[in-house]
């Protein structure tokens, strides 16, 4: 499950919230991605509010959970508005925050199998939390919120292969026939024949159309051109000539 890590304010006037790494999806489903927030903190800061803005076509089913560096602090999330996370975060009464880079918060999302590859935004805005950063007296302060993006990989087509005979009616093997391929982009491949008469072509694309044409001098093919749609690795793509 990929990991990223993301500082997502800082109590002074340079605030940064940036991501590192790409997440990956299946061909068979989505996975899951953790947002990691940190804060540059100053040694002052006691609490945390904000709201974490997300597309819900593309990440869903938040889970907030406490970061690494406030085991005890107070967490209470809301995502009862969908494509919207609250947040706020309180170290306990007169305790603030050690200075220093600080992991905060974690958010697992689900992203969905089906999401369209790119970048996707994650905002910071004020409802249903408010953004602000107090300290051990309760006092606001000052404090920027920059937002960024997630880039999501598009789920990668698998990789397959077609395979088939080429005889007469009466089983004689033709090794001497060229066997083509073509696919969807025009491009055009040619496989060798072996003294079986067995052919083969590897690094197809599941689910693309292709037309496999045969052809040998002297030799009527009872169907010289086949197209099929390929969903997986694909046997028995047979041609028998007169």
């Amino acid at each position: 499950m990929p990991e990223r890590a993301v500082k997502a304010f800082n109590q002074t006037d340079l605030s940064a919230l940036f991501f590192t790494g790409d997440v990956l999806l299946g061909g068979t489903g989505g996975q899951q991605i953790f947002v990691t927030i940190e804060t540059a903190a100053q040694g002052t800061e006691n609490g945390f509010g904000f709201t974490l803005n997300y597309d819900p076509a593309k990440l869903s089913a938040p889970l907030v959970a406490k970061g690494a560096d406030a085991p005890n602090a107070t967490l209470i999330p809301n995502h009862v508005q969908t494509g919207k996370i609250g947040v706020v975060l309180a170290m306990p009464f007169g305790e603030a925050v050690p200075a220093g880079t600080r992991h905060l918060i974690k958010i697992r999302f689900n992203v969905a199998p089906n999401a369209a590859g790119g970048l996707t935004n994650l905002t910071f805005g004020d409802a249903p939390v408010i953004r602000a950063v107090s300290d051990v007296d309760a006092n606001t302060l000052g404090s920027n919120f920059q937002d960024g993006a997630i880039n999501i990989l598009g789920p990668t087509a698998a990789s397959v292969s077609l395979s088939g005979r080429i005889t007469t009616s009466g089983k004689r093997r033709l090794s001497q026939a060229q066997v083509s391929i073509t696919g969807a982009s025009g491009e055009t491949r040619f496989a060798q024949v072996s003294q079986t008469g067995s052919y083969h072509f590897d690094d197809l694309t599941a689910g693309e159309t292709y037309t496999i044409s045969v052809s040998q001098k002297g030799v009527t093919f009872n169907q010289p051109t086949i197209v099929v749609t390929i969903l997986e690795d694909t046997e028995n793509v047979n041609f028998v000539g007169n």
